[in-house]
């Protein structure tokens, strides 16, 4: 592997920092044009979360519930005194998303579907840490569905 010029070193050094300041579920600063395509995501997959959780709580699934939980903590990580305003002072905007679908009846066919969602939403994700988390979110689902079977 040839060796770097020195003249490259400071730009380099620079990349590196500014790329490890990046943090994609950083939300502090508020976006100027209204909520990220990744923000509609995490909304939508929050939604749908959201709704199989209180069908396992339903349905007496402590296990499917408590991933559904943990998941919810990653998608929505509780809201702090000084994350629910923005630097002005002001209460942050409120993010909206598509109307959320019915809840579902059946846990399977519910499950298959948000594995489905999660799936999908790795793939549309702009972060790439995003699209981790929901991969692996559906893969999660995925185990639970064999568990359920």
């Amino acid at each position: 592997m040839p060796a770097l010029p020195r003249r490259a070193l400071p730009g380099l050094a620079g990349v590196v920092a500014l790329t490890a300041a990046c943090d994609p579920f950083d939300s502090s600063a508020p976006s100027p044009t209204g909520p990220t395509k990744d923000e509609l995501l995490v909304a939508q997959i929050t939604a749908a979360v959201g709704q199989m959780r209180e069908l396992a709580v339903a349905k007496h699934l402590p296990a499917l519930a408590a991933m559904h939980e943990a998941h919810l903590g990653v998608l929505a990580p509780p809201v702090t005194a000084s994350s629910s305003t923005t630097p002005s002072g002001a209460a942050a905007p409120a993010t909206s998303a598509a109307p959320a679908a019915p809840p579902p009846t059946d846990v399977r066919a519910g499950e298959e579907a948000l594995k489905s969602t999660l799936a999908a939403g790795a793939a549309a994700a702009e972060s790439g840490a995003l699209a981790r988390a929901l991969a692996s979110m559906s893969a999660a689902v995925a185990q639970q569905l064999v568990v359920l079977a």
